[in-house]
C-alpha cells in the first residue's frame, strides 16, 4: 500500500467524474472503473461551493487522500468485503481530533482499465520547474486505489477539519517533518491491520508505534475545534445557519 495525501481548493468532483487534469491524456471513463464505497460526493461538493463563497480566504477547501494497492492486496480486501473499513480506519487515525460525525467525507475505488499510460510531468506556476521530469513519456504502470476526500468545513464546530500531523506540527513549528512523521505512521497502522505491505516499514514493536501515534493525538486533542454551531441545512448556503459567522 502506498498513501498520498494533499489540500485542493476546487474542482475534486469533476476530477473524479472525468479525470480532466493537466496531466493526463485518458478520461475517468477510459481509465477507471469507479465505485463510490463511502459517503456522498454531492455532499462534498455542496461544502466545496460553500467554502468558496463564505471563505473566501481560505486558500484550501479540502483534503485529497490516495491510497494505492497491489493486486494480491487487492483482492484481499475485497474478498473480505474491507474496502470501507480501511477508508473508516484512515480516516480516524489521520484526523484524531475529530469524530467522523464531524467530516464530510467521500471515497470512491478506482480499478484501472488503461493498466498504463504515458507520465506527463506536473507543472506548477509560470517559472516552476517540472515535477519528476525524468519519467517524462515513460510508461508508469497504474495500480487499484482508492480516493478519499474530506471536505475541511466542520458540520458541528466552526474550526476547520485538520489532520492530526498538521496540528502537531503546528504547535511545534516544524509543519512538514512533523506531518511525514505523523504520515508514516498512521501508513505502518493501517499495513499492520490489515496485513498489507508498507514499501517503507517502521522497523518497531506495536507498543512502541502506538506510543508514538499516542503523542500526536495527545496534542491534537489540545486544539480547540472552536464552537459548536447550528448544523448547515442541506441546501442552504447561508452562513447564519452555519456559524461561519463566528
Amino acid at each position: 500500500m502506498i498513501s498520498q495525501i494533499t489540500k485542493g481548493e476546487k474542482g475534486i468532483k469533476e476530477y473524479l467524474e472525468t479525470g480532466k487534469n493537466h496531466h493526463s491524456a485518458f478520461s475517468r471513463d477510459q481509465k477507471d472503473k469507479r465505485t463510490a464505497i463511502y459517503g456522498d460526493l454531492q455532499a462534498v461538493q455542496d461544502s466545496e461551493e460553500y467554502q468558496l463563497k463564505f471563505k473566501s480566504k481560505q486558500p484550501y477547501n479540502y483534503y485529497h487522500a490516495t491510497m494505492s494497492f497491489t493486486k494480491s492486496e487487492w483482492e484481499w480486501l475485497k474478498a473480505r468485503g474491507s474496502l470501507q473499513s480501511v477508508v473508516e480506519s484512515y480516516l480516524k487515525l489521520n484526523f484524531p481530533n475529530h469524530d467522523l460525525t464531524e467530516m464530510i467525507v467521500y471515497a470512491e475505488s478506482h480499478e484501472p482499465i488503461i493498466q498504463s499510460e504515458k507520465y506527463i510531468p506536473r507543472k506548477y506556476g509560470k517559472n516552476a520547474q517540472k515535477l519528476n521530469d525524468k519519467y517524462e513519456n515513460k510508461y508508469i504502470g497504474r495500480e487499484n486505489h482508492i480516493h478519499i476526500v474530506i471536505s475541511k468545513e466542520n458540520t458541528k464546530f466552526t474550526g476547520q477539519i485538520a489532520s492530526g500531523g498538521l496540528i502537531y506540527a503546528k504547535n511545534r513549528g516544524a509543519t512538514a517533518a512533523a506531518a511525514i512523521k505523523f504520515k508514516q505512521i498512521c501508513d505502518e497502522m493501517l499495513a499492520r491491520k490489515y496485513k498489507l505491505t508498507n514499501p517503507e516499514p517502521m522497523n518497531i514493536s506495536d507498543s512502541e508505534l502506538r506510543n508514538r501515534y499516542d503523542s500526536f493525538v495527545k496534542a491534537a486533542k489540545k486544539v480547540s475545534k472552536g464552537k459548536e454551531k447550528t448544523p448547515r441545512l442541506e441546501g442552504s448556503d447561508s452562513p447564519a445557519l452555519s456559524g461561519a459567522a463566528h
